[in-house]
């Protein structure tokens, strides 16, 4: 039996889910303290208080699944103007990001070691693609600072620069290795021969061997999403030693040693695949603009304009707590962005999409889609792991909940 919960501040309700395909054609529900009782099944809800409700509801025929709405305890806390519940925090310390529950998403510094080496891989296939010697690692100061760089100015003289910044001179040296969110940035130079082929038309770089998609590229550096590539440190070849104070005439035997096999490992520990891969992006994406529901529309760079996803976000940071058994777990906190989104496929390359389920088929109309406030290029299986990951939130849900107007809802869990 799963539960899905929405903790909605402003109503202060809570909007409830429960799938189960042994659910009876009605169901008792009673609410008390942090306490659900679905007829026979008491469930906890640690960090959530109800008001003492209780009522029953009847499940549609057609579903294995039952939708509910109570409202919740009043909050001790203030109230803002937009109805969300601010509580009091003593600490000094405390940070107003944490305060307000906005989104924080950190930026983790790489974990590699200034003076070493290393040997820079494709996640698919494991055919080396490039050998850096650190000597920088730098953060690049934002997700979309390339689009960005014509605004910079001078903190001297408070001048912007006219015809603003040459970013394609903005490029990685042999040594550096400048890291984001959801890519860093290597130099061109340090890529092995023939390892990795560029399409000069869409500024993509492939893996030679396996044709996996790596990232993009500039004038003199490579862009490289995290999921893509993992790194080892280059084995130290064998080298001599012997016991202490040997003498070079000595004929003390001379001792062998090699340096271990080198553990491969993810530049970025939050992002170890390319589903956590597009959430990072979304979710920095988000984090950058000032639109609350902004629309967005995702696509790839093979694909263009034959296949994209229209998506509308309905909330950037909703709080929810779920379980996927409640017989065997609890539900847990999980902060999610809600979503509605519709998937959009040139009928004259059907063919080469991906997807070609009836069950899509139904959001091809993109007509009462109002434009784009923004635009997000991803690779083609960061974009097929992003519409599983919509189509699968939302697994036996009742239809009143994932239907809107011509669109389907969706959620997406915050990772920062």
């Amino acid at each position: 039996m799963r539960i899905h919960l929405e903790k909605l501040s402003r109503l202060n309700v809570a909007s409830i889910i429960v799938v189960s395909p042994d659910l009876p054609k009605q169901s008792f529900i009673q609410m008390k303290g942090s306490t659900l009782k679905l007829n026979d099944k008491e469930v906890y809800i640690h960090g959530l208080e109800f008001q003492e409700n209780s009522l029953t509801v009847e499940r549609n025929d057609k579903d294995e699944s039952i939708w509910f709405r109570t409202p919740l305890a009043s909050s001790s806390g203030l109230q803002t103007r937009d109805g969300e519940s601010v509580d009091i925090v003593q600490n000094k310390d405390s940070r107003l990001d944490l305060v307000m529950n906005r989104s924080i998403l950190n930026q983790p510094k790489p974990r590699v070691d200034i003076g070493k080496c290393y040997k820079i891989s494709c996640n698919k296939c494991e055919t080396q693609l490039a050998r850096l010697e650190v000597e920088r690692v730098l953060p690049l100061p934002s997700s979309d600072w390339n689009q960005l760089a014509s605004n910079w100015f001078c903190c001297s003289t408070r001048k912007h620069v006219q015809k603003g910044l040459n970013t394609a001179k903005l490029n990685a040296r042999k040594g550096d290795l400048i890291y984001g969110i959801a890519n860093f940035l290597i130099s061109k130079d340090i890529i092995l021969e023939n390892a990795v082929i560029m399409y000069s038309d869409k500024n993509l770089a492939r893996c030679s061997s396996c044709s996996a998609e790596l990232g993009l590229f500039s004038d003199e550096s490579i862009f490289l999403w995290y999921y893509s590539v993992q790194i080892s440190s280059l084995p130290v070849p064998g080298h001599i030693s012997s016991t202490p104070g040997h003498i070079s005439n000595s004929t003390l035997p001379r001792i062998i040693t090699s340096s271990p096999v080198p553990e491969h490992i993810y530049l970025n520990s939050m992002i170890t695949s390319a589903r956590e891969n597009f959430i990072v992006i979304l979710e920095s994406k988000l984090a950058d603009t000032n639109e609350k529901m902004p629309r967005i529309k995702l696509k790839t760079h093979v694909r263009k304009s034959s296949e994209y996803l229209k998506v509308w976000i309905l909330d950037k940071d909703l709080s929810c707590y779920t379980c996927d058994d409640i017989y065997t777990a609890k539900p847990t906190q999980q902060r999610m962005i809600k979503l509605a989104f519709k998937q959009h496929v040139d009928n004259s390359n059907a063919s080469q999409g991906c997807h070609s389920q009836s069950s899509v088929n139904e959001y091809l109309n993109v007509a009462t889609m109002p434009e784009s406030d923004m635009e997000i290029e991803l690779s083609d299986v960061m974009y097929d792991e992003a519409f599983l990951m919509f189509l699968e939130s939302c697994l036996g849900f009742p239809d009143s909940c994932v239907v809107l107007a011509d669109m389907q809802v969706a959620y997406v869990p915050l990772r920062g």
